[in-house]
């Protein structure tokens, strides 16, 4: 009986394993700056952890009361099948089919409920500036009837039979910024509908230093929100740039003036900290941070000028001497 009972323990965490790994690899491949679909793709890679599940991902600032001051960005995402979880990051798991294509409407009343939400309904004043906590909904709000707490009005009517929370602080400003991931599990178990487990927490747990790490490098460190999300037309103009085309195809392709395109990239520019055509592919790649700098070697130019010298002797040959200057950087076009 006890060898049995090991058995379905080591079970369970290799299965808990599993889930955390195919959940990283989806998350590795969120978008590296902050577009309008980040938070529904970071909750679409999210729900394949405890799958099957529904996920709202936000993203916001809140007091330590739990009190909402500004709510960024929300986004909703479903897995309604373990098989669907178990596809390959590789493969287009973000294509919804048969069941998969009825969360949508869900997902937008998820979303929609989450815009307007004011208050979480637990207190926030005991995480740090870079401390995370998951925990289920019923912890979190001191008591099992979950859904009459703020944060349950989100998930009304859905067909989740428990709630797992995770919060992660984004930075140590005032109010302070949050990622909030709240994973909705689905179905039933050998018990009776699902429960969020102890293994469950330890997962999300373990993965939320991740989902943050992907968070700060897309939204950088900018206290005003609206400096830092791209428009749809901005996120185009970048894919073209990363696929190395100029100003003048990406106009062609956008149909659009070259001026126009001209002008999305000064505002990709700006909102991405970057200085240069180099930086910013390397930052929507996601190979640099926002404010780091990449000197081009090509643009350092070799001087060689005569080192004048007095003497009352002889006069010897002058010294060559060679210094390195940096050339001026010619504006992208």
């Amino acid at each position: 009986m006890k060898e049995a009972v090991m058995g379905e323990s080591g079970q369970a965490i290799a299965s808990a394993m599993e889930s955390v790994v195919r959940a990283s690899e989806r998350l590795c491949g969120l978008p590296a700056v902050a577009t309008l679909d980040w938070s529904d793709r970071a909750a679409r890679a999210l729900s394949v952890l405890l799958a099957p599940s529904r996920v709202c991902v936000m993203i916001l600032r809140a007091e330590p009361s739990g009190r909402i001051s500004v709510l960024e960005a929300s986004g909703s995402g479903s897995c309604l099948s373990r098989a669907a979880a178990e596809q390959p990051a590789a493969a287009a798991w973000t294509d919804q089919s048969g069941d998969e294509q009825d969360a949508g409407s869900v997902e937008l009343s998820v979303r929609s409920r989450a815009d307007r939400l004011r208050e979480l309904g637990f207190r926030l004043d005991g995480l740090g500036p870079s401390g995370s906590i998951a925990a289920s909904a019923s912890r979190l709000a001191g008591t099992e009837l979950w859904r009459t707490a703020p944060i349950g009005s989100i998930w009304v009517g859905t067909d989740i039979s428990d709630l797992l929370i995770g919060v992660a602080s984004l930075d140590s400003a005032s109010p302070r910024r949050y990622l909030v991931v709240q994973i909705g599990v689905v179905g039933h178990g050998a018990t009776g509908p699902r429960r969020v487990t102890l293994e469950n927490q330890a997962a999300l747990q373990a993965i939320l230093p991740l989902l943050t790490h992907r968070a700060r490098l897309a939204l950088g460190t900018s206290q005003d929100s609206t400096q830092t999300w791209l428009t749809v037309r901005e996120q185009q103009v970048l894919e073209q740039l990363v696929l190395g085309k100029s100003v003048r195809q990406i106009a062609e392709d956008l149909g659009r003036s070259p001026h126009t395109v001209h002008d999305h990239v000064k505002s990709l520019h700006r909102k991405l900290g970057a200085s240069s055509r180099g930086e910013l592919i390397a930052r929507a790649l996601g190979y640099i941070e926002e404010g780091t700098r990449i000197r081009d070697r090509s643009e350092d130019k070799m001087i060689r000028e005569p080192k004048l010298t007095i003497t009352h002797t002889e006069p010897e040959p002058p010294e060559i001497v060679v210094r390195t200057e940096r050339a001026p950087t010619e504006p992208d076009r």
